[in-house]
């Protein structure tokens, strides 16, 4: 079994280290280019949301590079999320490019089927390895998130214009090519370590404006023509409250194990949209609110 995956911003860097944890064979697509997106639209139905087209375009990639096995979380909602992978599965068979699925998910036939599920991708689990697996995978999520927002603060302010990003993208190529997740822990750091010895005017006070938006279209920059780093390079601050580390711990983690959430953006949201509609809809409306109060 050759495992691949759709892209999402940094979601990549985690999900390698964690594969290759657990000793499961991967391959990584390349990044999201316009050739992905064509080969995605020329498969997938016309009035479909543009994220499963990118997303069907990474699959066929990750198949053209010995993949036979695809994962993909699934969900439960209004979102048409619920429903990307079986979309995918259905499209990439009928375009000649069979591969098998395994969807990750809170199962509606019970924990025994979300096990069979974890046991089909990892093989014979081995219970500690996999909890230092997952550990890991959430030491390296909020890693990468972290990474993001200093890389975004260091751009808008470096003196000499583009060292923010050439150090950036080298951690992403070199990310590529890394096994493990101490390998990728030690690349994360060294990049920040990078970035913070970048030369910046901490004297400036750029304009702040905050991103707001449903989670793939916010997250990934080919999707989003790299609006976070055009209005960088233009001395802006960017602000993005949604990420893939926050959507990890405040709606898994933290509701798997009853822990208090943050939900400040409900509250702000309530006068506008008193329930979940799905896309990040209340997301959007409640940052919206929190951002103009701290006067974005």
């Amino acid at each position: 079994m050759i495992v691949t995956f759709p892209h999402m911003g940094n979601v990549f860097i985690p999900m390698k280290a964690l594969l290759d944890d657990m000793g499961v064979e991967s391959v990584v697509p390349p990044f999201s280019t316009r050739a992905t997106l064509e080969m995605g639209s020329r498969y997938a139905p016309e009035g479909a949301c543009l994220p499963l087209k990118i997303t069907v375009g990474n699959l066929m990639e990750g198949r053209a590079l010995g993949a036979d096995t695809m994962v993909m979380l699934g969900a439960w909602g209004p979102c048409r999320f619920g429903y990307y992978c079986q979309m995918q599965q259905e499209i990439l068979s009928e375009a000649g490019c069979q591969m098998n699925a395994i969807i990750l998910e809170a199962c509606a036939e019970g924990f025994g089927e979300s096990v069979r599920r974890v046991a089909r991708l990892f093989g014979r689990l081995a219970i500690p390895r996999l909890i230092r697996g997952l550990r890991a995978f959430t030491i390296l999520t909020l890693g990468a998130d972290r990474l993001e927002r200093l890389y975004r603060r260091t751009k808008t302010r470096e003196l000499r214009r583009g060292d923010a990003d050439r150090i950036y993208r080298a951690f992403r190529r070199e990310a590529f090519h890394t096994c493990g997740s101490a390998r990728m822990l030690s690349l994360l750091r060294d990049a920040e370590s990078s970035l913070g010895s970048v030369d910046t005017d901490e004297s400036a006070r750029p304009l702040r404006i905050g991103i707001v938006g449903e989670i793939y279209g916010t997250i990934d920059p080919f999707m989003n023509l790299e609006l976070e780093s055009r209005l960088c390079a233009m001395g802006v601050a960017v602000e993005r409250l949604v990420t893939v580390s926050e959507w990890l711990v405040e709606h898994i983690l933290k509701k798997a194990f009853h822990l208090p959430r943050d939900l400040r953006f409900v509250e702000a949201a309530a006068p506008y949209l008193g329930m979940d509609i799905g896309g990040h809809t209340r997301e959007t409306i409640g940052h919206t609110v929190m951002h103009a109060r701290e006067g974005y």
